[in-house]
């Protein structure tokens, strides 16, 4: 298992909030170190007063939503730094990313509560309001200045690529293979199951 992200306290010093029918979808980004199968999301927030309906999501760098978790109720935090906690919820589809693939990792609330989350001193979020009643695109046009990334992280299995050498099976390249005489990232890996290519993991 690796991390993508960091599971570390946001150490910023300070915090952020969005009330009741306002940017209900905030979302940092993260580079995937290598490639691998994201499991499951963490982020380090709460309900602003009471607790709310929450759905953690996982998005691309243009803000097409790509996979989520389960609802969840998150518990109600305090306006203080640190004053809310790290929510981690498995994916209901696990993600299979690419070696220094970028990725937004957040959150969606019920668009009639309210969050706080505390965040770091470098990087930045991007938030938008989304009244559908479910998850759906992030817009990246709307970052929140800088010095206020949100703490987030993926936890991910890297995949693993063997070959066999000199009679022996060895672990090769984990994410490159071999195209026209270039060692190029694989996009993703499958093996072969009783007859059938599936994802490898």
């Amino acid at each position: 298992m690796a991390i993508v992200g960091s599971s570390s306290n946001p150490g910023g010093g300070n915090f952020d909030f969005s009330g009741s029918n306002t940017l209900n979808q905030c979302g940092s980004i993260v580079t995937m170190p290598t490639a691998g199968r994201i499991y499951d999301l963490g982020v380090y927030v709460a309900g602003d007063g009471a607790s709310t309906p929450m759905i953690l999501c996982l998005w691309d760098v243009s803000g097409n939503l790509l996979a989520q978790t389960a609802s969840f109720t998150c518990p109600s935090g305090s306006h203080s730094v640190l004053g809310q906690s790290w929510q981690v919820q498995n994916l209901v589809t696990p993600y299979q990313a690419t070696n220094g693939q970028q990725l937004y990792i957040g959150f969606w609330r019920t668009a009639t509560n309210s969050s706080i989350f505390t965040v770091n001193s470098t990087g930045t979020f991007t938030s938008n309001t989304n009244l559908t009643g479910s998850p759906g695109a992030l817009t990246l046009g709307n970052p929140f200045g800088t010095n206020h990334s949100m703490g987030v992280y993926g936890d991910y299995f890297p995949t693993v690529v063997r070959v066999r050498r000199s009679g022996i099976w060895v672990v090769g390249a984990p994410d490159a293979v071999q195209r026209t005489g270039v060692r190029v990232a694989a996009s993703r890996v499958a093996v072969r199951r009783t007859g059938a290519w599936v994802d490898a993991t």
